[in-house]
């Protein structure tokens, strides 16, 4: 059976029609992969950066600011320079106060509104305790809609006492290679 698998495998491979497709689909991945540093961010006519420069500068700080914990001192200059900026329109990107002040928390921000919601940023005080407690508080929902077992419940329960305050940790590759799945697996 292998040996007729094996041998169904090459003969596909060699058909030229293959190789002609194989090599498009790596073409156009390819293209994919690189259209996130092509083109530029404009407000309004006036050009800010391309979007080269603007990952090389995000990896930059992103990795400035890898390693530090999620604890109060971060999270209360995260939310002091979240607080200097009026997010209302895109016009902020060219303010100097963003790009000076505010630019170097932006992996933070976002990762913070992505696990939290916009909302987390409005609070006039964040601390790692009110963190905490809005994990906890999804842990519990989670724990709701799926109908756990109480045996269950106290295993995930006491799993989340044992939870260490989080680090922000630079993984936008990473992430943009999940995102790309979807490509990928359309090319295979």
């Amino acid at each position: 059976m292998r040996e007729l698998l094996a041998f169904e495998v090459k003969k596909i491979i060699k058909k030229k029609s293959f190789i002609v497709t194989f090599l498009l689909l790596y073409v156009i991945q390819l293209f994919f992969a690189a259209s996130g540093s092509m083109g530029a961010t404009y407000v309004e006519d006036t050009f800010v950066e391309t979007h080269a420069e603007r990952n090389r500068v995000d990896r930059a700080n992103g990795i400035a600011m890898s390693g530090r914990e999620l604890g109060d001192e971060l999270l209360g200059e995260v939310l002091a320079a979240y607080g200097k900026v009026d997010w209302s329109n895109r016009e902020y990107l060219l303010s100097e106060v963003y790009q000076q002040e505010v630019r170097s928390y932006i992996g933070v921000i976002d990762n913070l509104k992505k696990w939290y919601g916009s909302s987390v940023l409005a609070a006039d005080a964040l601390t790692s305790k009110m963190l905490e407690e809005l994990r906890f508080k999804s842990l519990e929902e989670r724990l709701e809609v799926y109908e756990v077992s109480e045996k269950e419940r106290a295993y995930w329960l006491e799993k989340e006492e044992k939870v260490q305050p989080p680090a922000y940790e630079y993984a936008l590759g990473f992430e943009m290679l999940v995102e790309m799945n979807g490509g990928y697996m359309t090319c295979l």
